[in-house]
């Protein structure tokens, strides 16, 4: 699908609204924002402080990644478009994180 036939779908994500551009239906989007949100939620309630939300969420996504690795290490390894889609919300998490 071309980049201009994705909807965009906006969620929230530890207090701020962001445009995510996808083929996924919205249902997926709001449900992987949801989790993402839950894991910065749960550092950020952590008693320990953070300098920033852009800690918060580098934090998060290493607490994603660890549980991506231990399940891959308990199965067969991930299929290569999971790999694929696992790198490119991380790269839309980066840009957005840098704006």
């Amino acid at each position: 699908m071309e980049e201009e036939d994705k909807k965009v779908i906006k969620v929230i994500i530890h207090g701020r609204e962001y445009p995510i551009r996808s083929d996924e239906d919205e249902e997926y989007v709001q449900k992987v924002a949801s989790y993402v949100d839950s894991k910065m939620k749960e550092i950020a309630d952590s008693n320990r402080p953070f300098p920033s939300p852009v800690a918060i969420a580098v934090l998060a996504a290493l607490n994603i990644a660890d549980e991506l690795l231990k399940i891959d290490n308990t199965q067969s390894t991930v299929p290569i478009e999971f790999e694929h889609e696992i790198d490119a919300l991380s790269e839309r998490l980066m840009d957005v994180l840098e704006e």
